[in-house]
Parts: structure tokens; C-alpha cells; sequence
């Protein structure tokens, strides 16, 4: 016979029973988020993580590259066994593959660990790099996390060459190059070689034939660490690079600006370890010829090209950028010339026009 109070009874037990596993779930959970933080590197900031790329995706198994043991302790032995016999690819596959099986066994990390390496040791440095880094994103903690960091960074150095060309035509890039120099910056901001590396990450935007992109990697670098070595030399690459620009885009004002603003902020954060004459002098070459520029595309509305109304502009905005010019005077006298030229007369009886 049917009960209702008894299968109204069931149904309580069995609710309760799922929120208790619930909640046993939800805690083993807070656990291991608990467990991972405690891991974080002291390089890398609470923020970053907020700002950085995306973490590599996560192995995961695969029915094509499973492990030949049934453990994780037996699959590292086998791993470590391949090593010493010399057979690198197949230590690399057994290695991947207890990865992917146990990815939260403490072997996971060392197997992680030796494929960077022996990916390194077989000479694919751009996969050693991103084992590395999988490594980093995913197994925080549970390495040494100093000699990883090391290694990407003279994995970078090693790829850093100048691009191939044929013809005068470039056929390779380095953005790859310059991106790995990048993350290794945002893998340990605090850590001693990154303005080293975004230093580099700089240069390979100039050895790309993108200088504009090169003086601001400089300028972001001096911005960022004001005190470190690298903000020096960044700091004469950066004014290197502007002065150049300055000078093959003559037309271009802003380009001079940001050249003498370059020189300014040099000036004021690196004075003392730098030629002061030097940059004084390319500041009043720089300044000298903006001045000359200003004044000649004011002269040109006022005399090749009659515009009044535009020369009046254009010399009023010369004596407000410049009014210690040594064409100053005049041009306040012109000023006064055409205002006096522009203003509307005024309407009399005596001009025959009613009021």
C-alpha cells in the first residue's frame, strides 16, 4: 500500500544526503584552492594574475597517449629510465603522458619539469619555452622556480637573432622572439633580469623595422623600473630612436616633441649618468628646428599662399609656443597687422550706409 508520509520521509533523507555531499564537495574544493595559493611564486603579485595572458590550457588525457604503467610512481620511473638510456622523444611521450593521467599526482610536476628539459636537450627551444611556461601556469610552487625562469631566459637570448633577409626583403619576424621576452617579464615582474628582458622585447620591435613601437617599449621600460640599469640605456635608445624619427619626418611636430620630452625625462631621471652637454645640445638642435618649422608654415599662409585669417593662427600659436623667439617681436607686429587687416569696419553715416 502506498504511503505518502513515508516517500515524503525518502524524499527529506535523500536531499539531505546530496547537501551533504555538496558541502563535502564545495570544502574539498576551497582545499585545494587553499593548497595551490599557499604555492605562489613571491614573484609574481596578487594583480598579475588579473593582468596577464591566459594560462595554457590544461592537458587533459587522450585515448592516443596514454601511460604503459599503471601508476604515476611507476610511469616517473619509466620516464627517468628512457632518460638515462639516452631515448629523449620517447621520454618526452612517457612524460606527457603522466602528465595528462595524473595532472595533481606529485610526479605530474617533475615530469612537466624533465619535458622542458629534454625538449631543450633534443634542440627544440621554442618547445622547451612553452613547456616551461606550462609548467609555470599550472604547477606554481612545486618547482624550482628560479632555474625555470633562468632557462627561458637564455632560451629567449638564443632565439634572438636578426631577421633574415633576401633581396632587402625581411622573410622572417621576431615578434615571436619578442613576446617570449614579455612573458618572461610578466612571469617575475620583480625579478632582477626582467627590465633585461623588456629591454630586448624593445629591440626586437626595432629589428622588426617598427621603431615607433621600439621607442615606446624604452619609454614603457624607464616608466616601469625607474631605477634599474636597463632604464639607462633604454633611456639613449629611446632618444636615439625619436631623434631619427624627428628627423626623416621634419613635418611631423609631435614627433619633435616627444624627442625633446625624451631628452627631458633623461635628463631629469638619469642626469648624472649621462653626457648633459650631449643632450642639451641635440635638445636645442631639436627645439631650434621646430622653431624654424613653426615660423616658416605661419610665413607660408602669411606670404606664398595668401590666407590671413590662417596666418594670424598660425603666428599666434608660434609666439605662445615660442615667445622668446628671436622672430618674436616681429611677428607681434604682424599679429597687430592683420587683426587690424581683419577687423570689420565699422558702419557710419558718413560711409553713406545707414546705421
Amino acid at each position: 500500500m502506498y504511503h505518502v508520509d513515508r516517500s515524503v520521509s525518502r524524499i527529506h533523507a535523500s536531499a539531505n544526503a546530496l547537501v551533504r555531499v555538496a558541502l563535502v564537495a564545495v570544502c574539498a574544493l576551497a582545499g585545494v584552492r587553499s593548497g595551490v595559493a599557499q604555492y605562489a611564486p613571491p614573484e609574481l603579485p596578487a594583480e598579475a594574475a588579473a593582468l596577464d595572458e591566459p594560462a595554457i590550457e590544461r592537458k587533459t588525457p587522450s585515448f592516443f597517449r596514454r601511460p604503459a604503467e599503471h601508476t604515476p610512481a611507476a610511469q616517473w620511473q619509466r620516464v627517468q629510465r628512457l632518460e638515462g638510456e639516452g631515448r629523449k622523444r620517447k621520454a618526452v611521450k612517457a612524460a606527457n603522458a603522466l602528465v595528462r593521467k595524473w595532472h595533481h599526482s606529485p610526479e605530474a610536476a617533475q615530469a612537466q619539469l624533465a619535458i622542458g628539459r629534454l625538449q631543450e636537450a633534443r634542440g627544440d627551444l621554442t618547445a622547451a619555452f612553452d613547456e616551461y611556461q606550462y609548467l609555470i601556469d599550472h604547477f606554481a610552487g612545486l618547482f624550482p622556480f628560479q632555474e625555470v625562469l633562468t632557462r627561458q631566459y637564455q632560451i629567449a637570448n638564443h632565439l634572438l637573432k636578426p631577421p633574415k633577409t633576401f633581396l632587402g626583403l625581411t622573410l622572417t619576424s621576431l615578434e615571436d622572439v619578442r613576446l617570449r621576452f614579455e612573458q618572461i617579464a610578466r612571469n617575475a615582474p620583480n625579478w632582477e633580469l626582467a627590465p633585461d628582458a623588456l629591454f630586448k622585447a624593445a629591440s626586437c620591435h626595432e629589428l622588426d623595422n617598427d621603431p615607433f613601437a621600439a621607442a615606446d617599449g624604452f619609454a614603457r621600460l624607464q616608466t616601469r623600473y625607474p631605477a634599474a640599469p636597463a632604464a639607462v640605456a633604454a633611456a639613449g635608445e629611446e632618444i636615439r630612436i625619436r631623434r631619427a624619427l624627428a628627423a626623416k619626418y621634419p613635418m611631423d611636430a609631435a614627433l619633435t616633441r616627444r624627442a625633446v620630452a625624451a631628452i627631458d625625462n633623461a635628463l631629469r631621471a638619469h642626469g648624472d649618468r649621462l653626457n648633459r652637454a650631449e643632450l642639451a645640445g641635440w635638445r636645442r638642435e631639436l627645439y631650434e628646428a621646430a622653431m624654424a618649422r613653426a615660423y616658416e608654415r605661419a610665413a607660408f599662409y602669411d606670404g606664398k599662399r595668401p590666407q590671413p585669417r590662417a596666418a594670424l593662427v598660425a603666428y599666434r600659436e608660434f609666439l605662445r609656443t615660442y615667445p622668446d623667439a628671436p622672430q618674436a617681436e616681429a611677428v607681434r607686429l604682424r599679429i597687430g597687422e592683420l587683426e587690424a587687416a581683419l577687423s570689420p569696419v565699422p558702419e557710419t553715416a558718413e560711409s553713406g550706409v545707414k546705421p
